[in-house]
């Protein structure tokens, strides 16, 4: 029988974005507990009577009576009709397996009712099971202050969470957590369904907003792992991990909005912590209000099967440029500075192939690098990476860049680039280093932003603007070690920063602000033998983007 329940209906709150009434409710102890075995409502649990409305009997009951903990005793539960949770009540369970023997429905609606918005529910330590039959494992709908933890879900046909509004209310679905949940959408018939689905309606105002997802775990197939399709704003994902093999087509993230007109921003505001994504993220390329202010930090690509090539795009025109972090074999793997991608964003990204040809992407397509003497090979070493290397000769130049001729379309100071350069550690005596912004891969070029060293000796910073130098020796000398460097540039000044790849913090050197060149310069790897002896150089990951502000 049923405790002494709390009484009166729960009170709306006001919204906020800290989840405080959230986790005060969740650790409340005095609510009454209505276990849907007991005689009052009758489930059986033994995966073979059918318990829908036994369970809905005892959610009823919690409600009419002012709250509590619907309980589900270990077992398997037949469920053959969607269940329907539109009260503000506790679901909890140790381990009990809902399992599907219905049509194409969900299998757990959870929210409001198309009029209003429910506030506060709470699901955790259930399995849901589609067993290839249900649409949908859990359909959020018209929430606010929700909570869902230690759920198992799998085998649904289309989505495993659903996560949407009705438009036209006033109020839109958010506000809610998401923790250690584990999707699987790899068995029987559901190879094309999704993870998690986030599908705001409406014209903005309403959509789905701010909510947290900490360790999530999907496997999926030839469906997205997280998918985003309209007004998906402020979400948080912590520790997403995202699988499925090389042979299948589902993409990690995918960013699918093709809305061309909006009086609100459309998917903005999300940022992924420390995801790892075997099958990449791609943002598609529809409009200005389409898709923006995705900010990825740390994202790891390490485990992703050789021939993934998922390409990650920016929003806005056309013309617009992305990048691809997902690496290969040989490849960069992991981009650990993390990067955001905005309206105005104009970026490009470069990668090694697995057979070690350095290409890069400025609309999503791979391109092939032009190289100037020598040749560019992948060395098999381990970290992979691109290594470029000048032939046996003295003053013998080899550099890599990308096919536009030099000078001709690159960036220009007045778009505040940003370029990232992690390289192998260098060893190599007699050797000069330059890598930066430049027009030209003569030694020294006319203009550039740059980084150059000569060895042995140490690294200087250097602008040159019509053949004029400006340069400061940083006092680091070249040594076998791998570094990062940041080079920062503005029309007033350039700024350059660097560290040990096995440090976490950077270190400033200066600013330069005399000779900034102000004609357009492209990206340059050079390398020049000052010795008669092959002289290489190896880069394990390069990024270029530019200033947001």
């Amino acid at each position: 029988m049923p405790l002494t329940p709390i009484t009166g209906e729960m009170q709306q709150q006001p919204l906020n974005d800290n989840f405080s009434y959230l986790n005060t409710r969740i650790n409340s102890i005095n609510l009454a507990v209505y276990n849907v075995k007991d005689i009052a409502y009758g489930a059986i649990g033994d995966g073979i009577t059918p318990d829908t409305a036994s369970i809905l009997s005892a959610i009823s009951a919690a409600f009419t009576a002012g709250g509590g903990t619907v309980f589900f005793p270990y077992g398997d539960y037949k469920i053959t009709a969607t269940l329907t949770v539109d009260k503000s009540i506790y679901i909890e369970s140790d381990g009990a397996t809902l399992s599907w023997y219905g049509g194409a429905l969900p299998i757990l609606t959870c929210g409001g009712n198309a009029v209003t918005t429910l506030y506060r529910l709470f699901l955790k330590g259930l399995i849901v099971d589609g067993r290839g039959l249900a649409t949908i494992g859990v359909n959020i709908v018209d929430l606010q202050d929700g909570m869902f933890e230690n759920l198992l879900i799998k085998s649904c046909v289309t989505t495993g969470i659903y996560f949407t509004n009705t438009a036209g209310l006033v109020y839109p679905s958010g506000f809610c957590k998401f923790k250690d949940i584990k999707i699987q959408q790899r068995e029987g018939s559901t190879p094309s369904g999704h993870g998690i689905v986030i599908d705001g309606k409406g014209t903005g105002a309403e959509g789905t907003t701010i909510s947290i997802f900490d360790n999530i775990r999907i496997e999926h197939a030839n469906g997205d792992g997280v998918m985003f399709v309209d007004y998906g704003d402020g979400m948080e994902f912590n520790k997403l991990f995202t699988w499925r093999a090389n042979t299948e087509t589902g993409i990690g993230v995918h960013y699918t909005s093709t809305l061309t007109t909006s009086p609100y921003p459309n998917n903005s505001g999300t940022i992924f912590i420390n995801p790892i994504l075997t099958a990449g993220m791609k943002i598609d390329n529809p409009s200005p209000v389409g898709n923006y202010g995705i900010t990825v930090l740390n994202i790891d690509c390490t485990n992703v099967n050789t021939g993934i090539t998922v390409p990650i795009y920016g929003p806005g025109a056309a013309d617009v440029n992305g990048f691809d972090t997902l690496g290969r074999k040989y490849g960069i793997g992991k981009v650990n500075s993390g990067r955001e991608i905005s309206t105005s964003d104009r970026f490009k990204f470069m990668n090694f192939d697995s057979a070690g040809q350095f290409l890069y992407t400025n609309d999503g397509v791979w391109k092939t690098s032009v190289t100037a003497g020598g040749s560019i090979f992948d060395p098999g070493n381990v970290g992979g990476g691109c290594q470029v290397y000048t032939n046996a000769a003295l003053n013998d130049i080899s550099a890599f860049y990308d096919t536009t001729a030099l000078g001709s379309s690159g960036v220009t100071v007045t778009n505040k680039p940003i370029m990232m350069i992690e390289t192998a550690a260098i060893d190599l005596a007699d050797t000069k280093y330059r890598f930066g912004f430049m027009d030209a891969i003569t030694d020294p070029p006319t203009n550039g932003i740059y980084i150059e060293g000569t060895a042995p000796g140490n690294w200087k910073i250097v602008c040159r603007a019509a053949g004029v130098e400006a340069s400061v020796d940083t006092g680091v000398a070249i040594a076998i070690e791998a570094r990062t460097w940041l080079i920062y540039a503005r029309s007033d000044h350039a700024v350059f920063y660097t560290k040990l790849n096995t440090s976490t913090h950077y270190t400033y050197f200066d600013a330069i602000t005399t000779n900034i060149p102000t004609v357009a310069l492209d990206t340059v790897f050079l390398v020049k033998a000052l010795a008669a002896d092959n002289k290489d150089l190896r880069v394990l990951n390069y990024m270029i983007s530019h200033d947001l502000e």
